[in-house]
């Protein structure tokens, strides 16, 4: 939901919600699921720091997010965005071609 860029996402504010109603006192996330792959009924590999790298990297892009909307507030005048502060990167049509 992160990658869509709109910090006032309804479904994007639930999953954090969400993540913080799960997060234990400690900081970390509890997870009992195999995560990983292996061979079923041989053996699966369990991808311990997942549980928590993931969720924090939802937060910090989350954070980001804000961030640029935030920026991008203070240079709207009159409700009307300023030229050069696009809510995207500029995309070079032609890069790679030389």
């Amino acid at each position: 939901m992160c990658a869509f860029g709109d910090p006032d996402n309804p479904a994007l504010k639930r999953g954090l919600e969400y993540l913080i109603r799960r997060q234990n006192p400690d900081g970390s996330w509890t997870e009992k699921e195999i995560t990983g792959t292996g061979f079923p009924k041989v053996f699966y590999l369990k991808y311990d720091m997942y549980r928590n790298a993931w969720p924090l990297l939802a937060f910090a892009t989350y954070r980001k997010i804000l961030e640029r909307a935030q920026t991008r507030r203070e240079h709207d005048v009159n409700g009307q965005p300023q030229p050069g502060m696009d809510a995207s990167p500029n995309v070079t049509k032609d890069a790679g071609h030389a």
